[in-house]
């Protein structure tokens, strides 16, 4: 009865997605290996160096929105079931103080670091590369984003 709402929403997108992020992907290194091929090595890793900078910024406050509403998520639903707070209220100023309070001290207390050191052995960034995949993840927060409130079923 309810199969067809999770083949068209969960199992369809859970094979074309990688799909057509693979054939973005191979679009977007085409396009910027094609607009940089005759440009001048050094001036373009400089470039890149400041692309893949913003870009990581970017990457990096799109996973903090996100973490950040699925802790004050856990914490209104505590406050819920606690009664201090009824269903359908607005998040209260506090929550969100805490909730981004406790994410930059735990990002600043090492989770950074664990990052660096955990993605440098997976894979290794050349600047080129590293601004697309970046913008990527950008994106693909984002998408989760929009998805969320648009109530699209979305693993997470």
């Amino acid at each position: 009865m309810y199969w067809h709402g999770v083949v068209d929403k969960i199992v369809i997108p859970m094979f074309v997605s990688p799909i057509v992020g693979l054939l973005a992907g191979y679009l977007v290194m085409t396009a910027i290996l094609w607009m940089f091929r005759r440009a001048n090595p050094h001036k373009a890793k400089r470039g890149f160096r400041i692309a893949q900078t913003v870009s990581a910024a970017g990457m990096a406050l799109g996973h903090g929105l996100q973490d950040a509403q699925k802790t004050m998520g856990i914490v209104v639903m505590a406050l819920v079931i606690a009664d201090v707070e009824d269903y359908g209220d607005p998040i209260p100023v506090w929550v969100k103080i805490a909730c981004a309070l406790m994410l930059s001290a735990g990002t600043y207390a090492g989770a950074g670091g664990s990052c660096g050191r955990w993605g440098g052995r997976s894979s290794s960034l050349i600047r080129l590369r590293g601004s697309p995949r970046r913008r990527r993840g950008r994106r693909s927060c984002s998408g989760r984003r929009f998805c969320f409130t648009r109530r699209f079923p979305l693993r997470m």
